[in-house]
């Protein structure tokens, strides 16, 4: 604290000296402001003759910070849905609890300490990032007012952080914790200092609510309100739809003079659905997922006999071609071809994720109706219309298990199509969020 001591001594004689008593009457402890200046004035009174006169000697002790471990925790925000990779985004917050008693730096790094069902979470910041918190010791009481007494520091200590309105770090805005004289911890917003500047001088500090504060009571900043320190947590990709996907944040707090302090979610809080595998645990960044859907649709028309195709549950499925492919009601007699169409989307509700390893297999029921080889061209048996609408021209009779395309009725009935992006001999492919893929083909009526 700035503080200005002074010992009087008042002797009777002429041009006597004596210097001041001890100096451990001030010993400073941690519990006195750092940047404090501990000011001793030893006075000196003495008569010669019938003057009376006095002379006097000061010096002047400068408390330094004495680190101290801070108190960390970290929080996060309710589960979400997840929407696609790396969305949406959620929100961590870590408050650091300064125990020092001055101001002091501390360096926040954050890190994925575990992931589930997911690849790629990430992160912001991912590297150390400083934060420097405030701390005093109030001079003198308060009594059920708003207002905080500490020792004023020379705004030349440092510049950035004390000032008319700032002292030891602390200022407006700045979230503060201390203990009041009943001994429950309170914690309030600054609003407004008044600092000085002067070394011996006494800075206040204004609250919202008043406080009976002892001197000598601990005055701590913690990174809340214009302080507050946020982690942006992203999802990366998710694996399994229909599961949770979960990250686990850890907070490292580092800084000179204590040993680094870890907090992550897991540990931070417990899970209050645990033992409950099909809820989210409360205590992780948490993205929830529908599970993958799709919608098929078979569709079919006459192509010998367009009178065979009914009006109504008919439509244009084929982009860029004016033929009407219908759902039901179709009719046809020995010998005429039927062309039909499969038409597989990716809808997988709330999970923009690929669907993976897609094939078709359609029944063709030997006892009705065989495949048109060649129905489209030569060694054109089928079309497979892929997510960008572009056309490629498959054989399938006769061809064995592993192509493209294959129908070989004594062996199988199915005729079995692999589809997807990426797709060919053998290779089944991925089918995007909200698209879709499209196979055609041709049979003849027995």
């Amino acid at each position: 604290m700035k503080r200005r001591i002074s010992s009087f001594l008042v002797l009777l004689g002429a041009a006597v000296c004596l210097t001041a008593g001890s100096g451990s009457a001030w010993a400073t402890t941690a519990k006195t402001a750092a940047n404090t200046q501990i000011i001793n004035t030893a006075t000196l009174t003495f008569t010669i003759g019938s003057t009376t006169s006095s002379a006097s000697a000061s010096v002047s002790v400068l408390v330094t910070l004495v680190p101290s471990a801070p108190i960390v925790s970290i929080s996060n925000p309710a589960a979400t849905g997840y929407t696609g990779p790396n969305t949406p985004e959620l929100t961590d917050s870590v408050t650091i609890l300064s125990t020092a008693n001055g101001p002091a730096k501390y360096t926040v790094t954050p890190s994925i300490n575990t992931a589930a069902n997911s690849t790629g979470a990430s992160v912001t910041p991912s590297v150390g990032t400083d934060v420097w918190l405030g701390a005093s010791v109030t001079s003198a009481r308060t009594l059920n007012t708003t207002t905080l007494f500490v020792p004023s520091v020379t705004y030349a200590t440092d510049a950035a952080l004390n000032g008319p309105a700032q002292v030891n770090g602390l200022g407006i805005g700045d979230s503060i914790v201390f203990t009041d004289e009943s001994n429950n911890t309170q914690t309030q917003t600054i609003l407004n200092v008044s600092n000085p500047g002067t070394a011996s001088g006494t800075a206040t500090i204004t609250l919202s609510l008043p406080v009976t504060v002892a001197t000598g009571t601990p005055i701590y900043e913690q990174t809340s309100g214009v302080n507050s320190f946020n982690i942006a947590v992203k999802p990366g990709t998710l694996q399994t739809p229909g599961t949770f996907l979960t990250v686990d944040v850890k907070a490292e707090v580092s800084g000179t003079g204590f040993t680094t302090v870890s907090v992550m979610n897991s540990t931070a809080s417990a899970n209050a659905n645990a033992g409950d595998p099909s809820k989210a645990p409360t205590n992780l960044n948490v993205w929830t997922s529908a599970p993958a859907t799709v919608s098929i649709t078979k569709y079919v028309r006459n192509a010998s006999n367009a009178a065979a195709n009914p009006a109504g549950n008919c439509s244009t499925v084929i982009t860029g071609t004016s033929d009407s492919w219908c759902t039901s009601g179709v009719s046809g007699k020995s010998g005429d071809v039927l062309e039909y169409a499969v038409v597989a989307k990716n809808t997988a509700g709330d999970v923009a994720g690929n669907l993976a390893a897609c094939t078709i297999s359609d029944l063709l029921p030997p006892a009705f109706v065989t495949l048109a080889c060649n129905g489209y061209n030569t060694d054109e048996d089928v079309h497979f219309i892929d997510t960008s609408a572009g056309v490629h021209n498959l054989k399938a009779c006769g061809n064995v298990a592993g192509s493209w395309a294959n129908w070989n009725p004594a062996a199988n009935p199915n005729l079995l199509v692999y589809v997807g992006n990426g797709s060919g001999n053998g290779t089944p492919g991925a089918v995007p969020f909200g698209q879709q893929v499209t196979i055609t083909y041709k049979a003849t009526i027995k």
